[in-house]
């Protein structure tokens, strides 16, 4: 090989590299997003969020079954203050759609 063909072959692998790096980050980019975003929709269902105090959302779904539904999700929870006690919640949001599956009071 002479070196203008080895030139283009490093600078197609080198670009090659690179969008294939460019896509993972702004993909998982897209998903942070995507979560905080969902996030700040579940805590948008208490009607004062100025009580909750603390949430937090899996960054990987785990496998959420219901009866006979099964699927990937999100687990997720907030803590929010309520006539001067701190209630937990627990919360679920389909991995696909980021729709809430499910949200409970655990505590």
């Amino acid at each position: 090989m002479n070196s203008k063909t080895t030139k283009l072959i490093f600078t197609a692998g080198m670009t090659a590299i690179a969008i294939g790096t460019s896509y993972s980050l702004i993909k998982q980019y897209n998903k942070k997003v995507r979560l905080r975003r969902s996030l700040e929709r579940v805590k948008q269902l208490f009607s004062d969020q100025n009580d909750i105090t603390g949430s937090w959302l899996e960054d990987e779904p785990r496998i959420y079954q219901h009866e006979d539904f099964k699927t990937k999700a999100y687990f997720g929870g907030l803590i929010r203050k309520s006539h001067g006690q701190l209630l937990e919640y627990e919360f679920v949001l389909s991995a696909k759609s980021y729709a809430l599956l499910d949200l409970k009071l655990i505590a």
